[in-house]
């Protein structure tokens, strides 16, 4: 019997050591956690009161603002004439761009070939024992830079309206800014008379 009483008082002597532990550990985590709810209740009081605002500082940003609002806005005749002003500069922009538009074409026009006769004659030849023709002479000039290559395409008539000779005649090419001389003649049958029209038509 008295052994069982010794061991009874070392178990509960035990316990209680671990209760008094237990007990310490507790009081500690519970004086921990409240000093650190505090600690942030402190950072947070100390955030709110450097990013609060009076009233009077309130007053002065709405002052600000409404100042801003009433020297950025617009009445309804000032809007009107920006809308006139940018309907003038988008005329004056369209016409820029047409004249543009024309001196880009008159551009290509002068770089284009453009042949011009110069001191040029056409007449029906019909003599007795030659067969006959049509003579074509004269300087043909390109007025242009880039270079053409032409030819001319004779049609002769003779009487009736029958068609005599349709032809063309090869003249190469003609630089820009240049000219060739031509002289040819484009023969026909001559048993229904002399020619009674032509039309010489420069191709290129």
């Amino acid at each position: 019997m008295s052994e069982e009483k010794v061991v009874s008082r070392s178990v509960a002597v035990g316990l209680g050591m671990l209760c008094i532990i237990f007990m310490a550990s507790l009081a500690g985590t519970i004086v921990y956690h409240t000093m650190m709810i505090n600690n942030k209740d402190e950072s947070y009081d100390d955030y709110v009161a450097s990013h609060s605002y009076t009233n009077s500082e309130y007053d002065s940003l709405d002052a600000t603002y409404q100042t801003y609002a009433g020297t950025h806005s617009h009445n309804n005749s000032e809007y009107d004439s920006l809308s006139s002003q940018n309907t003038a500069l988008q005329d004056q922009v369209n016409y820029l761009q047409y004249q543009v538009k024309n001196f880009q074409n008159e551009v290509i026009n002068l770089r284009s070939p453009r042949l011009i006769q110069v001191n040029w004659n056409e007449w029906d030849s019909y003599p007795l024992f030659v067969a006959p023709c049509l003579e074509i002479t004269g300087m043909l000039f390109n007025v242009g830079s880039d270079p053409a290559y032409c030819r001319l395409h004779v049609v002769l008539y003779q009487s009736g309206g029958g068609v005599a000779n349709d032809t063309y005649v090869e003249l190469g090419t003609i630089d820009g800014e240049s000219w060739i001389y031509v002289g040819t003649s484009v023969f026909y049958e001559g048993s229904f008379g002399p020619l009674t029209g032509w039309n010489v038509t420069t191709e290129y």
